[in-house]
């Protein structure tokens, strides 16, 4: 198991640092495998740009609480506890962090404070590996399962091994924003949720907020559940290092008392625009318009007007978005379902297309280098995420369309010269 997560480590390594953006570096390649939108295609939303230059104009430049960030808190409960019962959440359920992959490293080592490093994981595969090695220097013992199987098989083969391994302490999961895009249901998260508190074992969910919205049980709210939201893949932003942590209230604290002494906090400008990005979240759900008058009664100098003309741009911004990805994934399912070399594809509701070619290769990593230096067009072989046979490739779906429909043509010509040689 070690040897898979350091070979996948040194394979996700070598194809961007080696190979994509090193001996195979071309400004005209079609990029299918970077995972996240393409900075040219996504439209990203007016009030970015407005909440930087408010908070220039406010000289808010370092982190303070004494600068209204509590409203942050009041727009994350009421996102936060849509589709719960009640308001489970309160305001001290949440710290705004500098990006899921810095957080995750400290959720390890508090978890590592209170549990044997003897201690099971179960995580999926595929897999980031950069995070699972992490993981790995502070627990020993990575069990895993198929994330491409069906919901059901994946929460049979948590269950079993729950039942037989007595040392089980902690369930890494993505919802909707891993390296598959799967997006588990909320019977899925109840079982997981009701069994895993009977245990005493933590859940840890590694999310993205989507245009639809993930649906919790109210059996998510429970201590034993830690979650780490990041919006960067909704907003095409994987650089800016913003999002949010929501935990036990004790969990929350340790969290801060590590960012003071540390690392600090995000800079007021992440305040701002996460206090309208989760009151925009909210609204967009709810329709509660009402609920801007939040901002107008804190920032006196905002009239209504503004708010509501940044969140009519917020909306058009997501439609336009929404309406890409659903154009680029109709025709990457089209293209897999019909193509006579892809033997399976799985297309589950997230960012990315994961097909298993038959290329004539030895493996996809072969298959990748063959295509980005014959055809100009890259994808990502799933050696660089702990398959070691190496059996997919992933395409992303976040790409202009001409992009899209230019790479699918050359994979296929690819396809079709190999074949032609056999």
């Amino acid at each position: 198991m070690k040897s898979d997560i350091v070979h996948a480590k040194i394979a996700f390594n070598k194809f961007f640092q080696t190979d994509l953006y090193g001996q195979y570096d071309d400004a005209n390649n079609i990029i299918l495998s970077r995972g996240a939108w393409n900075d040219d295609t996504v439209r990203m939303p007016e009030l970015f740009k407005f909440c930087l230059n408010y908070t220039l104009d406010k000289h808010w430049i370092g982190y303070s609480d004494s600068l209204g960030h509590e409203n942050v808190y009041k727009s994350l409960v009421k996102r936060f506890n849509q589709g719960l019962t009640g308001n489970p959440y309160t305001e001290r359920s949440f710290a705004l962090t500098m990006g899921n992959v810095a957080t995750m490293g400290f959720v390890y080592r508090e978890l590592s404070n209170r549990m044997s490093a003897q201690s099971t994981v179960i995580t999926t595969v595929p897999y980031y590996p950069s995070i699972i090695k992490t993981i790995s220097k502070l627990f020993h013992n990575i069990t895993f399962v198929d994330s491409l199987a069906e919901e059901k098989d994946i929460l049979k083969s948590i269950m079993a091994i729950i039942a037989s391994d007595p040392k089980v302490g902690i369930i890494h999961l993505s919802n909707f924003i891993g390296v598959e895009g799967r997006v588990y249901s909320s019977e899925f998260f109840k079982t997981i949720a009701i069994e895993t508190r009977k245990r005493g074992i933590y859940v840890v969910i590694d999310e993205g907020l989507w245009y639809e919205q993930l649906l919790y049980p109210d059996e998510i709210v429970q201590p034993n559940i830690i979650r780490l939201v990041s919006p960067s893949k909704k907003y095409g932003i994987p650089g800016m290092k913003i999002g949010v942590l929501i935990a036990d209230t004790s969990f929350i604290q340790d969290y801060y008392e590590e960012a003071s002494s540390g690392y600090g906090g995000p800079a007021s400008i992440f305040f701002l625009l996460i206090e309208f990005l989760m009151l925009f979240e909210y609204v967009w759900i709810s329709k509660d318009k009402a609920s801007f008058n939040q901002i107008c009664d804190t920032y006196a100098d905002i009239p209504l007007s503004k708010v509501e003309e940044l969140y009519d741009d917020y909306c058009a911004c997501i439609a336009d978005n929404l309406q890409l990805f659903l154009d680029n994934r109709k025709t990457l399912e089209l293209w897999g379902n019909k193509n006579e070399f892809v033997e399976k594809i799985h297309l589950l509701g997230g960012l990315n297309f994961f097909a298993k070619i038959n290329s004539g290769h030895p493996s996809m990593y072969a298959f990748f280098e063959d295509l980005v230096s014959k055809q100009r067009t890259s994808v990502m072989p799933s050696a660089c995420f702990g398959d070691s046979r190496d059996e997919y490739v992933r395409i992303s779906i976040l790409e202009d369309r001409e992009q899209i429909q230019n790479g699918l043509s050359a994979i296929e010509a690819l396809l079709k010269n190999s074949q032609q040689k056999r």
